[in-house]
């Protein structure tokens, strides 16, 4: 922390110690220098001692300290459903009663917040004043996370001024720790004010269902009671229907008083199995005013036999896949329910609860969404459920399953980086980007073609292997190459263009045709393809040389043509490419059905091997003494005919090889649950000899059985009870141990709980020992509509791990159970963070605030200190304080000099004036003496 010695702080004083002796240094070192004059040594002494305290100060971290009176004043608007159209105007007329108060240099800005946030209006004074009339919608407003808002207004805040953050609410948070993030407000010296609204329906009539308790397990025959909760402010009558897996099951009449309700609906355990029942609750209009909170969900567990679920899908394959798989199994006591992909849930994992384990047998990806994938995944991994994969002509990469959450639970993957036993593929996306893409299709949804289209292209691309590569070009009357052709490796960046996709224009596929050839004609992939797929009417266009050049290339071409009203004029001359070229042409009515079109594609495209030769396992390294394999006398198995080619995993376990040592058994932990690989058939087509052999019954019994969720799962101590509690968008597991035999608590044990969310993602919580035989988890969010599950695992007194399963849902969102403003909670955020609880938005700068504005005089120092150095040097080697004298003195000299030569100059003139005057005079004399005598001579 800096020390402060107003108004100048340092960060570093200790630094400042050393003034003292690098001072006497530079006195010292300035007079040791004998410098012959004594100003010359001064100024030594003064520029020293200045540059060595500008270094020092600069050390010691020195500040200049400053107070700001500018305010900066952050909303955070909550736009979740609770609050409504009301609340909203009136957090729009706060922020402008806020605006009206400013004052020179103060700065506004507006958050707004549901799930998420967005800074609708960043702090800036030129935009203070400049608001938007109305509060668009917030970010996921079926949630309300206030945490975040504030988070997200202290990170906006500006440092030069100080803050305050002012939260328009009506308090009812169902997600985050908005208190929690108050305090962290306090830290940083921002209070937050709070400022309390909410919609008219919180006065309005209402009644809904908070929750249904129904009983973890039960045994089949047993009696149990489900408890359904409901809230009525005005009490009436009603009806509660009832329904069991989606079945109406029961119907009464119920009589609601005002306030709380419990409804009791008798039931009795049937077979057994995992059964879901929601409860609906049906009242008079006038003493309701939110459908959507009139519902809830709950589940139970009926113990019995093991059953499994054998999963074929019927659009592809043969009945007789799982014709013997499935008559042997029953023969060896397994209750089997043989089902379609529909059988498999999108809502989560819960319901296969029902089943101890599932086999897939030659079934293609494309039959299944990624939703129902993620169930398989965390069936296996978060409850226990064993899984099985039985190969074929449509399992594993043939299938279409490479790098789909099902491949993480397998013991195999489907490619590997060390071989490459597929042919490399480039393939081109074609996507129509004319405005009537953005349409919806007329076989309905809510999505439009062009994001059913961005969807399908994604599947396509999330199908191809490491050796592959991909483009996507955008075409109307045009093509546009969004993203040339990148290495299947880069696929977050194919991911991005296909996001890019968009446009609006005419309709021209011919340029798509081209476009495709044009981008992969170069490729040096042996397998090359383009997808064009199109809504909408082309001109005519002669393919014929297009045609001619695909070929030429090895090229094909399918075509994808989306809803009904195309001419076949227009259309045939598309057709007739893909059929001339070997590609296929799909006319699509239901356009939710696209993503598994691609997929199917670029299966087809990539056409992975399938060894089809007769061959013996044998066992691998981990395949001696398996118990997977114990007892089965393989040594008299017949040959099988083919198989799936797969890579084995780092820690999976190889039990049997085939001739070319690729995995044909394989097995391993996946979370709780076990994974095995088969990837041979159990149908005549490859497995023809084993369907006649004695041990193909108890090879396949005991390959399923140690799949199979283990009993340990299924809570099978007896002594511990789990039940979820859950409020206000939150929940938690409580355990409850107690010993069946004595009857007394069972204390001291190691529990945590994995939850799976409905979303796909897991957290884990631990369960500490909150009281006697109880355990406690601390609440996490459970904000989410969907299925929930939770598994509580513990020790057992043998050292194994062991789980109890359990599971709730969210029927609807927390948002429509707010039916008044939670002011305490509103209160409890002010008073946390020093804040006050505010009428109008007049209010928020009556109290203003003081912020030390701290500025950093470290460069400033260190500058003058490089400015000073040269100065220094200067002073030492010029010898400055001596050159004015030394001038003078060469200038009296040269003075002197000049006129000494001019003096030498004014003598020589005389003397030589003097010489011509003699001389002239000498001369006169001479001419005269030859006058004189030349008379004399002419008298003679």
């Amino acid at each position: 922390m800096p020390t402060n010695f107003f108004p100048v702080a340092f960060a570093q004083p200790l630094w400042l110690l050393a003034l003292p002796p690098l001072a006497f240094y530079a006195v010292w070192m300035a007079r040791a220098g004998a410098l012959p004059d004594a100003r010359q040594r001064a100024f030594a002494v003064i520029l020293r001692v200045v540059i060595f305290s500008a270094v020092v100060l600069a050390l010691a971290g020195t500040q200049c300290v400053q107070t700001s009176r500018r305010q900066t004043v952050i909303y955070v608007a909550d736009g979740s459903y609770s609050v409504g159209g009301v609340g909203q105007k009136s957090a729009r007329t706060a922020i402008g009663k806020t605006s009206e108060t400013l004052r020179g240099g103060d700065k506004l800005g507006v958050v707004t917040v549901g799930g998420d946030t967005r800074l609708l209006v960043p702090p800036d004074e030129r935009r203070a004043l400049a608001l938007p009339k109305s509060l668009p919608d917030a970010t996921e407003p079926m949630t309300t996370n206030l945490a975040r808002g504030i988070n997200r207004a202290l990170s906006a805040l500006p440092g030069d001024t100080a803050g305050r953050i002012v939260v328009v609410s009506d308090g009812n948070e169902n997600a985050g720790q908005a208190i929690e993030a108050a305090r962290g407000a306090k830290s940083a010296g921002v209070p937050v004010d709070v400022l309390i609204v909410g919609d008219a329906k919180n006065t309005a009539p209402e009644t809904l269902v908070e929750r249904m308790d129904a009983p973890n397990a039960a045994r089949a025959g047993e009696p149990f009671r489900l408890s359904v909760a409901a809230t009525s402010r005005t009490g009436g009558k009603g009806t509660l229907t009832v329904y069991r897996d989606g079945k109406e099951y029961r119907k009464q009449a119920v009589t609601l008083s005002p306030g709380k309700n419990i409804v009791s609906v008798n039931e009795r355990g049937g077979k057994p199995g995992f059964y879901t029942y929601e409860a609906r609750l049906s009242v008079d209009k006038s003493a309701d005013t939110v459908e959507e909170n009139n519902r809830a969900v709950g589940f139970v567990r009926v113990t019995g036999e093991p059953r499994v679920l054998v999963v074929r899908d019927p659009a592809s394959g043969d009945p007789s896949d799982t014709a013997s798989l499935v008559a042997t199994l029953r023969g060896q006591k397994i209750m089997v329910t043989e089902a379609s992909p529909d059988a498999i849930p999108a809502t989560g994992a819960a319901p296969l609860l029902a089943y101890d384990g599932i086999i897939l047998v030659n079934t293609p990806a494309d039959a299944f969404d990624k939703s129902q994938m993620t169930a398989i995944q965390s069936a296996v991994r978060d409850l226990g459920v064993g899984l099985i994969m039985v190969g074929g002509q449509y399992g594993y990469a043939a299938g279409g399953w490479i790098g789909s959450p099902v491949e993480a639970a397998l013991p195999v993957e489907m490619e590997s980086k060390k071989q490459k036993r597929y042919p490399a593929v480039s393939l081109a996306l074609a996507v129509d980007v004319s405005g009537s893409m953005d349409a919806a299709p007329q076989s309905g949804g809510s999505d439009s073609k062009m994001q059913l289209a961005q969807e399908a292209a994604h599947r396509g691309v999330d199908a191809l292997a490491a050796q592959d590569a991909v483009g996507v070009i955008g075409v109307d009357t045009e093509a546009t190459t969004i993203v040339g052709l990148t290495p299947a490796t880069k696929k977050g960046k194919v991911h991005s263009g296909i996001s890019e996709l968009g446009g609006g224009g005419g309709t021209d596929m011919a340029a798509g045709v081209e476009a495709g050839y044009d981008l992969l004609k170069n490729s040096k992939s042996p397998v090359k393809h383009v997808i064009l797929i199109t809504d909408g009417e082309t001109p005519p266009h002669d393919y014929a040389q297009l045609i001619a050049s695909y070929k030429k290339k090895s090229m094909t071409f399918t075509l994808v043509v989306i809803d009904e009203g195309q001419s076949e004029d227009s259309l045939e001359p598309l057709k007739r490419v893909a059929t001339q070229t070997g590609g296929r042409y799909y006319f699509v009515k239901d356009a939710a059905q696209l993503p598994k079109i691609y997929t199917r594609e670029v299966r087809t495209i990539r056409k992975p091997p399938l060894i089809e030769e007769p061959f013996l396992p044998k066992r691998g390294g981990n395949g001696a003494n398996h118990p997977l394999l114990e007892g089965v006398g393989l040594d008299a198995a017949p040959p099988l005919l083919g198989y799936d080619v797969a890579f084995p995993k780092p820690t999976a376990e190889a039990l049997l090889l085939t001739h070319r040592d690729d995995p044909l058994l394989s097995a391993w932990q996946y979370g709780l649950g076990r994974s095995v690989a088969w990837t041979s058939d159990a149908a005549p087509r490859w497995s023809a000899g084993w369907l006649a052999w004695d041990g193909f019954a108890p090879f396949w019994a005991q390959m399923v059985r140690y799949t199979l969720k283990s009993p340990q799962n299924s809570g099978a101590d007896g002594f511990l009870t789990v039940r979820v509690v859950r409020e206000n968008g939150k929940a938690r597991v409580v355990a409850d141990a107690v010993d069946p035999q004595t009857g007394t608590f069972v204390n001291n044990l190691e529990m945590r709980a994995r939850i799976a969310k409905p979303d796909g993602s897991t957290e884990t919580v631990l369960l500490p020992q909150t009281a006697p035989g109880r355990y406690e988890a601390a609440s996490f969010d459970a904000g989410q509509v969907g299925s929930y599950t939770a598994s509580v695992l513990y020790k057992s007194p043998d050292g194994s791990e062991r789980a109890v399963p359990t599971g709730f849902a969210v029927a609807y969102s927390p948002e429509f159970a707010a039916l008044a403003p939670n002011t305490a909670l509103m209160a409890r955020i002010a008073d946390v963070s020093g804040g006050r609880v505010l009428k109008s938005g007049t209010d928020v700068l009556k109290v203003r605030g003081a912020k030390r504005v701290i500025a950093s005089l470290a460069l400033p120092l260190l500058t003058l200190a490089l400015f000073l150095l040269p100065l220094d040097v200067a002073n030492r080697r010029l010898s400055l304080w001596r050159t004015r004298e030394t001038a003078k003195e060469a200038v009296a000299q040269v003075q002197q000099t000049v006129i000494k030569k001019a003096e030498e100059r004014k003598q020589a003139v005389v003397q030589a004036q003097e010489q011509a005057v003699a001389k002239a005079q000498t001369g006169i004399a001479e001419r005269k003496k030859r006058f004189a005598a030349l008379e004399n001579d002419d008298e003679e």
